[in-house]
């Protein structure tokens, strides 16, 4: 396993930035006041972060695996805005919102080709189930993974009764 956290100063502080803002997905507002916090706890060292922007740029710096981030803008159609009698629409929909997204595809191919993952990641897609409700963990327990195995079950199903078949008939 890689010793190297750069653009992180330890695996401590590495783990600190993933349970912020991947496990507890905390706000900038709660994470500057954690910071603030922590300086004044021990007053003689600096907090790992100065502030949500020095952690948000300190996990944009990461280099392993970049995908290029790519953007697009939505606004609700004017042509599907109901009458209301008069009145102006909801601010929410005459307003044009960015939507920033990295290429799922090549993030996938990046996650499968790091070592790091080797022998780390689950290929079996499931269906899991608590108290009769279906729920989603991962890539490989939602409708898409379940999805394809279904569909590659019944086409290696029917090449093998196709070819039983044959077997049978000469």
């Amino acid at each position: 396993m890689s010793t190297d956290f750069d653009p992180f100063q330890s695996r401590a502080e590495f783990e600190f930035a993933e349970f912020l803002y991947s496990e507890e997905e905390m706000s900038a507002g709660k994470i500057d006041k954690l910071m603030n916090l922590l300086a004044a706890l021990y007053p003689n060292q600096s907090p790992p972060f100065s502030d949500h922007k020095d952690l948000y740029s300190s996990i944009d710096a990461i280099k392993q695996g970049d995908v290029p981030w790519s953007s697009f803008s939505v606004q609700y159609s004017s042509e599907d805005l109901p009458s209301m009698g008069g009145a102006e629409p909801p601010a929410w929909k005459t307003e044009n919102y960015e939507v920033w997204f990295r290429n799922p595809l090549q993030v996938l191919e990046n996650q499968l080709g790091n070592p790091d993952f080797k022998n780390q990641i689950d290929y079996a897609p499931k269906c899991i189930s608590r108290n009769g409700k279906r729920r989603y963990e991962n890539l490989m327990s939602g409708n898409w993974a379940w999805n394809q195995a279904v569909r590659l079950f019944n086409y290696i199903f029917f090449i093998i009764l196709s070819q039983f078949s044959r077997t049978k008939l000469v």
